[in-house]
């Protein structure tokens, strides 16, 4: 399984990282389904539902904020250059965190 995080930034004259924002393009988790006490109705079905989004939304605003973490304390980057003179550019940056799934050894 993966998911993509794709950060847009701007690098300025002095190359430093400016106005970073990140976004979770594909966040694909495993969900189980489980019958509690013989009882699948749709009240259960909707709570799990709501539930898997706001886990979705967590574990994607925690790849967010890392993938932010780690560009805003890299090294200065090279700025760009435009007729010899330095020139702020933008830049896109594609984080893919790949994890294993539970039955492979």
């Amino acid at each position: 399984m993966e998911t993509l995080v794709t950060v847009h930034f701007a690098i300025d004259e002095s190359g430093k990282i400016q106005n970073p924002e990140a976004k979770v393009g594909r966040l694909h988790l495993r969900k189980q389904h489980t019958e509690l006490d013989g009882y699948t109705g749709a009240t259960q079905k909707q709570e799990s539902e709501r539930w898997w989004g706001q886990i979705r939304k967590e574990i994607g605003s925690q790849m967010e904020h890392e993938v932010l973490r780690s560009l805003l304390k890299s090294r200065k980057w090279k700025p760009g250059k435009k007729e010899g003179k330095k020139t702020e550019v933008k830049g896109v940056l594609k984080v893919y965190f790949l994890y294993a799934d539970d039955k492979v050894k």
